[in-house]
Order: C-alpha cells, then structure tokens, then sequence
C-alpha cells in the first residue's frame, strides 16, 4: 500500500499527532511519502532524522516559486504555460466557476504546476490531515495532478472557526468527491452529519501515542509536597490558558507551594506573561517556550504532579478536537484537569480518569486543584483508569493497525 500525508506543513513541533501516524505506518512496512503545504522551522522531533522523514517530503509551495503581487503571478503563470507539457490539466485548474477562489488566487495552479513536476502523483491512498487539505486534495484529483482514494481526518479548527468563517457549505465538494472521513471524535462525526456528509462515509478514529515510551507510574503526590502543575499547549485562545494562570493565583493563596510550567508558545504570549505579572507570579509560573516530544514527556513523567488543559472554545468559534496531552499524561500516571469541551469528556470523565469544569469558570479549576490537593487515594484510582483507558482505546500501536485495516477496505472496495 502506498499512503500520501497530505499536510499543511512539515515537520511541525505541534502536530506530533500526525508524526505518530506517519512513523506507525512505516514501522507497518507501508510505503508513506509527505506532500506538505510548506517547511516549518525551528524545533523538531528525533523521529524526522530517525526515519529520514525530509528526504520523503515533497514541499508544494517552495521559496519563490509562487511570485508575490498579482501581475507577476500572472506573468510567470503565463511563461509556465507556453513551456509546460500538461497544458491542459494547468489551465483546468484555472477554472474559476468550478474551483472559486482557489483557481483565482492562482493558488490552484501553482500547486498543480509543482506536483506535476514529479509527474502524475499516483497513490493508494491520499491521507489528507484537516478538512481544508482534504478540500484541496480533492480538487488536485479532479484535474488530474494527483491520483488516489481521498480520506479526510478532522481535527478542530477545520469543523469550527474554518466553517464559521466560511460558511457551512464550504465542504460539499469534499464530502460529495472525498472517498472516506476519519472524524478524531464522536462530537466531529455527529458535527460532519449536520453538515451533510453521508454516515456511511464516516468513520471515528482515535489518534493515540505510543504507550510504551511512556512508562507508568500512579500519582504519588502528597500534601507536604510542591504542587507541580504543567499545560503544554499552543499559547492560543482555545487552550484557555490565561484561566489556567488564574486559577493557580487563587489557589496559590491556600496551597502557598505550587509552581506552574507551561510548555508552549503562540500569539498570545505577552498577554499570559503580563497576567502573570499583575498577580505577582512570575517566580512561581513560569514561561518556559517550546519543547519536542522528549522533553515533555519528561516533563510529564519527572516534574509534574498535574496537567492543566482549560480548554476554551474561542471567539472565533475555534475548538479542540482530543489534545493528544491529555493521552500523554493519562498514560505515564499523571491526573487532569480539563473542560467540557468538545471531545474532551470523550477521554476524561469526572473523577474516574480525571476532573472537568465548565470551560472559562476559573472558580471551578481552583476548586478542583485544591480537591486534588486533599484526594490523595481518588488520584491513585485516576491514575490506573487513565492508563488503561490510552492503552485500550488511544493506543498508536492499535490505533494505526487499524488504520490500515480502514485504508485496505477502502483499496479493495
């Protein structure tokens, strides 16, 4: 079987969920390639240069291969035509009452012009991370610049604030022309209904870590220790972390011991210091910028007591779908602390693999650090609930044999 990710960027700090996917399927003897947006910079992951992943990347927007400013788009556009041998498929893509703003923008062409220049792109199975890449997939197929079975994996911004910015109509191509939808949520698959995707074309599957990295051990925090509070997360409005920084200023006031590590960085990282700042805290919570996978997995086995995730949705009406932190900590031993939002109680319930809140009620996080504080033996059944739920059901290992029992069904259909 021969599988194309098709990704927004690569390789990407955040998305260790897709990195998982990719490396699972290659240690299944699949043959993977990587069709990415654009290259991301800075901090990577060791599986990149482990699995030599950037020698099977192909980037679709290179330096200056797209011009800057309209009539120089045109202009070199209409250069590549005159040369080019596939005429007619680049001058599909320009196609703007079939294809809108995406052939307009010339943003269609550019891509078509740069797969084509590998030649015809066949694969078993164009694996497309976020519904907008699904979107675009599908019209690269239809001008004939990339040939396989669309499937779609849905995530959070792409069924939220994408939709509400965009309309609700905007995936109608996809769920008429895309070949099958792997929602990481029950929420995201009721949601792809209401837009009109065909439940016969839906399928729930999980993303998942890989349990044997994360070795596990109960809580075994008590009250005459330092309460050792961490969130790992983009600094966004989604992850609601300037709630989190709250929360811990009040409980502060009664557990005098805590220090707070956010692992993370993102637009809204002034905001959040200066918060921290105003309460007085900037010797106890503390900033600490971007991390790869092994250094938070440390993090999360050696120097924490309990994850905060107070996610939130935004203004915008972005949303998580499931943080793959919260499978991290359940499955090296450490409790949550989340909202109810969106997929979250999907994998923590209330006192049984974690505590939730309402989203945005700081009054409520306090409350739960502090009964955390005070339920010692409650922690310790946490504990061994979060485990075995990642190991049953948020397992990579058993997550992605099953992916490949979905893409082969699909191939022999």
């Amino acid at each position: 079987m021969k599988v194309a990710f098709f990704i927004n960027s690569f390789p990407s700090i955040s998305e260790t969920f897709i990195l998982s996917q990719i490396t699972g399927l290659i240690n299944e003897n699949i043959e993977v390639e990587i069709i990415a947006k654009n290259k991301s910079n800075g901090v990577k992951h060791r599986e990149v240069d482990e699995y030599n992943l950037l020698e099977k990347c192909f980037y679709m927007e290179e330096a200056g291969h797209k011009p800057k400013g309209k009539v120089n788009r045109l202009y070199k556009a209409f250069k590549i035509l005159i040369k080019n041998n596939d005429r007619a498929k680049l001058l599909k893509s320009l196609n703007v009452f079939k294809y809108g703003i995406d052939a307009l923008s010339l943003n269609l062409f550019y891509k078509t012009e740069r797969l084509l220049s590998k030649g015809v792109c066949t694969y078993d199975v164009i694996l497309c991370h976020f519904g907008v890449n699904g979107d675009v997939a599908v019209k690269l197929r239809d001008i004939g610049a990339i040939k396989g079975k669309v499937v779609t994996v849905f995530h959070g911004y792409d069924i939220t604030s994408y939709i509400k910015d965009r309309g609700e109509n905007v995936y109608n191509r996809l769920f008429k022309s895309g070949d099958l939808f792997l929602p990481v949520s029950d929420n995201w698959a009721n949601k792809l209904v209401q837009l009109g995707c065909s439940k016969e074309k839906i399928i729930v599957h999980r993303m998942g870590v890989d349990v044997q990295r994360f070795h596990f051990s109960a809580s075994s925090y008590s009250k005459c220790d330092k309460l050792r509070i961490v969130s790992v997360a983009r600094l966004v409005e989604k992850k609601g972390i300037e709630y989190g920084v709250k929360a811990v200023a009040k409980a502060s006031e009664i557990v005098p011991n805590i220090e707070y590590r956010i692992i993370g960085d993102g637009p809204l990282k002034e905001e959040i210091s200066n918060i921290i700042k105003k309460n007085g805290l900037s010797l106890s919570i503390l900033l600490e910028g971007r991390r790869n996978q092994d250094d938070v997995i440390k993090i999360l086995k050696h120097h924490a007591d309990l994850l905060l995730m107070p996610s939130i949705t935004a203004e915008n009406g972005d949303q998580e779908g499931i943080p793959v932190v919260l499978m991290e900590a359940l499955a090296v031993g450490l409790p949550v602390i989340a909202t109810y939002h969106s997929g979250i109680p999907e994998i923590i319930k209330d006192k049984i693999t974690g505590y939730l809140v309402p989203e945005k009620d700081v009054e409520a996080l306090n409350k739960c650090i502090l009964d955390f504080t005070n339920n010692v033996e409650l922690n310790k059944k946490i504990s061994l609930e979060g485990r075995k739920l990642v190991e049953n059901d948020y397992n990579t290992k058993i997550q992605n044999k099953k992916l490949i029992g979905i893409l082969g069904s699909l191939i022999d259909n």
